[in-house]
C-alpha cells in the first residue's frame, strides 16, 4: 500500500505528458497535416519531493478565571429608632347569645270519665344570687265503673324551693305538701238492698304527706379549705284512718384535706354523721326508734390508684 502511494505521483505526470502531448498533436493535425514519432530512450525514474511537516505542538489554552480575595470593611452607626405606642382597645369574647329562659309553664287536659289533669311550673327570673321554684299539680277522676261502687280518686301536689347563693355557703330551702285520695275495690254484691251498700266515706283511704328541707354546704375553690354540709329533713304523713309517722333525718359531713402520708398526691380526712329518727302512731300501738351512725373516712390518691 504504501508503495502505491509513493508510484501515484508518478503515474499522474505521465498521465498529463501523454494528455499535453495527444493535444499538441490533435491541434496540429487541424492546422497541416504533419505526423512525427518521437521514442524516449531514458529510463523513468521517479522522484517524491519532501512534504512540509507542521513544525508546532498543540496547546489547550487554561480560560479559568482567578479573583482575587475582598476585603469588606462595615462601619456600625447606631439609629435612634422612634416608637408610638398606641392605646390597646379591651379584647371582646364573641359568646354565645344566651338562651331565652321562660319561668312560666302550664299544661293541662280533660279525659273521659271525668279526668281532669292540670300542672304549673313558675321560677324566679335569671339570678345568681337566688332561685326560687313552685310546682302544682293535680289528677282525679269521678267516673263511674260497672257493678262497682264510687271509684273516684285525687291527687294533689303543691311544692315551694328557694336556693340562695353567698359567697362561702349555698342554702337551700323546700317544702312540699301532697293528698291522694282513693276509694276501695267494692263491687256491687246485692244489688236492691240497703243492707251492704257502703257510703263514699267507708271506702276511701285518704294519704297526706307534708316535706320540709334545710341545706348548707360550704363553697370554695380553694382545695385545702375546710368543706362541710348539713341537711335536715321533716316528713309527716297521716291517712283517713288517723295513722301517722314522723320521721327526722339529719345528715352532716366534714372534709379537710392533710398531708399525713408523704407519698400521697392528695388526701382527705372525713367524718359522717347520720341521724334517723321515727315516730309512728296507729290505734294499735305506738313505736319511736332512733338511728345514729358515726362514719369516719380516709382517702388518698397516689399513682393511678386511689384508696379509701
Amino acid at each position: 500500500m504504501i508503495n502505491a502511494m509513493q508510484k501515484l505521483p508518478s503515474l499522474i505526470l505521465a498521465g498529463l505528458i501523454t494528455i499535453t502531448a495527444f493535444s499538441s498533436l490533435q491541434a496540429q493535425d487541424k492546422k497541416k497535416s504533419y505526423s512525427e514519432e518521437i521514442t524516449v530512450t531514458a529510463p523513468y525514474e521517479p522522484s517524491v519531493t519532501d512534504a512540509n511537516k507542521i513544525s508546532f505542538q498543540p496547546k489547550v489554552s487554561d480560560t479559568a478565571i482567578h479573583f482575587e480575595k475582598q476585603n469588606y470593611l462595615i462601619r456600625p452607626f447606631p439609629i435612634q429608632p422612634n416608637v408610638s405606642i398606641n392605646p390597646l382597645d379591651a379584647a371582646r369574647v364573641s359568646g354565645e347569645t344566651p338562651k331565652q329562659l321562660y319561668r312560666n309553664y302550664l299544661k293541662g287536659g280533660l279525659a273521659t270519665t271525668s279526668s281532669p289533669y292540670a300542672e304549673y311550673f313558675a321560677s324566679s327570673a335569671a339570678n345568681a344570687n337566688h332561685l326560687i321554684t313552685l310546682h302544682l299539680r293535680h289528677l282525679s277522676s269521678t267516673g263511674p265503673i260497672h257493678d262497682q261502687w264510687y271509684p273516684g280518686f285525687s291527687e294533689n301536689l303543691a311544692e315551694i324551693a328557694g336556693r340562695l347563693f353567698t359567697d362561702m355557703n349555698v342554702l337551700s330551702l323546700s317544702a312540699a305538701y301532697s293528698r291522694d285520695v282513693n276509694h276501695f275495690y267494692a263491687p256491687k254484691l246485692f244489688k236492691g238492698t240497703r243492707m251492704f251498700e257502703p257510703t263514699e266515706d267507708s271506702i276511701r283511704q285518704r294519704f297526706g304527706l307534708v316535706k320540709g328541707s334545710f341545706e348548707i354546704k360550704s363553697r370554695s375553690d380553694e382545695e385545702e379549705a375546710l368543706s362541710y354540709g348539713l341537711k335536715t329533713d321533716i316528713a309527716h304523713l297521716a291517712d283517713y284512718y288517723k295513722t301517722g309517722e314522723l320521721n327526722v333525718h339529719v345528715n352532716g359531713t366534714v372534709q379537710k384535706s392533710t398531708d399525713w402520708l408523704t407519698f400521697a398526691k392528695s388526701q382527705y380526712f372525713g367524718l359522717n354523721i347520720q341521724v334517723d329518727h321515727n315516730i309512728l302512731k296507729n290505734t294499735a300501738k305506738n313505736a319511736t326508734t332512733t338511728l345514729f351512725e358515726l362514719n369516719p373516712s380516709y382517702r388518698f390518691l397516689f399513682d393511678e390508684y386511689q384508696v379509701t
